[in-house]
């Protein structure tokens, strides 16, 4: 994706769209995905194990979305949001959770400053490297 003179990576574009928040969304509102992500104490050893996977790839996915230290939380926040409150009361998790990741993400403009800083940082060891040699 191109913005006035630059590129925006994939991780950029990810990051600046709501497609994690409406994933996790996704997975709280509709049975099949919230059971699969919580199986109860009865479920066979195939669906824990399915559970354990698409759980993992949740948390991978929020390893490469949330700020440093957000990950203490996460365990806690999708408990929290695959919560079933059909059978009570609802409550009001959807925009709580949805803003609460939002607020956890990384900004999205930061992404783009790493890879400069590593090549900034090499084209200053080659200088300095280049001008010891001379």
């Amino acid at each position: 994706m191109r913005t006035g003179s630059w590129y925006l990576s994939f991780l950029q574009v990810l990051l600046r769209s709501n497609a994690f928040e409406t994933a996790l969304e996704s997975c709280a509102k509709q049975p099949a995905l919230r059971e699969a992500l919580s199986p109860g104490t009865n479920a066979s050893s195939q669906l824990l194990e399915q559970s354990r996977a698409l759980r993992q790839a949740l948390h991978s996915m929020a390893e490469k979305l949330l700020l440093p230290g957000a990950l203490e939380v996460w365990p806690s926040l999708l408990d929290a949001l695959l919560t079933d409150t059909s059978e009570t009361a609802p409550l009001p998790w959807d925009a709580w959770a949805r803003r609460l990741i939002t607020a956890l993400k990384r900004p999205w403009q930061n992404e783009a400053l790493w890879p400069q800083l590593w090549r900034w940082d090499g084209k200053a060891a080659e200088l300095v490297e280049a001008h010891q040699e001379g």
